[in-house]
């Protein structure tokens, strides 16, 4: 089985920054574009945003691993990471997530693997943990 990789690495996590690029409501209409090796940051700027990333996954039988880690020493935010395939009709399926350490003295660094059995579209939505709001 080959293993194929995509990263969202060095995402800044930063409760109260400036920069902004997300959608509150879940809508991932404006998600980035992730190619093979890519490597993107971003930051969660504001109660209930969720930064949303689109992948293709072109190739059948591999595993995907989606790594995602923040550089922050005693965070305020708990990270959360979930991976969505879309189906035929344009819903969200959730196929896998995983989050920080609740009250972690250390920054965030995620992986999470997914099996890739057939082509695919996957969205990968970034969000605090403990943002009930935006769940």
């Amino acid at each position: 089985m080959k293993r194929s990789r995509a990263l969202i690495w060095g995402f800044c996590l930063v409760l109260l920054s400036a920069c902004s690029g997300g959608d509150p409501e879940g809508d991932a209409s404006g998600a980035k574009t992730l190619s093979l090796g890519s490597e993107v940051s971003g930051a969660i700027a504001e109660v209930g945003e969720v930064d949303w990333y689109r992948y293709r996954a072109v190739e059948a039988n591999n595993v995907l691993q989606v790594r995602c880690s923040s550089n922050t020493f005693r965070p305020d935010v708990d990270l959360l990471v979930t991976a969505y395939e879309v189906d035929g009709e344009g819903n969200r399926v959730r196929i896998y997530g995983d989050h920080a350490p609740e009250g972690s003295q250390l920054p965030a660094d995620l992986a999470l693997n997914l099996y890739i059995d057939t082509p695919k579209d996957l969205l990968i939505a970034v969000r605090d943990l403990l943002d009930y709001e935006a769940s």
